[in-house]
């Protein structure tokens, strides 16, 4: 079962990647959709999982940039071609999967994992960045150390 503290720090980590990418996409493409906030809140947890793990950054920033880009296909499967939403389409590109994911955007998402990851672990050293957040220092870094013991 999951406790109070993981569903706080898993909701913490959606609503701010959520945020962030939508942003990103903002200052990338103009607009957004509400269901990249979802997307892109997973895809940060997933980097954030992902950043506890006892391998090079290379392979970090290489299993970041695959998943993400398996994520955008689903979502895009489900947004773009079932629902209809027409959300993004890169069809237009070369090497491209159903007009739902490229190679160019796994690039992007591979070199942005490599940027994501480690930023991501030196913050959550710092103290006045849980703090900012309202997250208990103690806590977090106990799932940290509790995680990678488990991993």
């Amino acid at each position: 079962m999951l406790s109070n503290k993981k569903l706080l720090f898993f909701l913490f980590h959606i609503a701010g990647g959520g945020a962030a990418y939508n942003l990103l996409e903002i200052a990338w493409r103009q607009y957004t959709h509400i269901s990249m906030t979802l997307l892109g809140g997973l895809c940060f947890w997933m980097l954030v999982r992902l950043s506890a793990a006892r391998i090079g950054l290379f392979w970090k920033s290489v299993i970041g940039g695959s998943l993400i880009t398996v994520s955008e296909f689903i979502a895009g499967c489900v947004v773009n071609l079932w629902l209809g939403l027409n959300v993004w389409d890169y069809s237009g590109q070369p090497l491209h999967l159903l007009g739902q994911v490229s190679i160019q955007y796994f690039l992007l998402w591979w070199a942005l994992s490599a940027i994501v990851i480690p930023a991501y672990r030196y913050l959550t050293e710092k103290r006045w960045f849980a703090a900012f957040f309202a997250q208990k220092w103690r806590a977090v870094r106990y799932m940290q150390k509790k995680e990678a013991k488990a991993g």
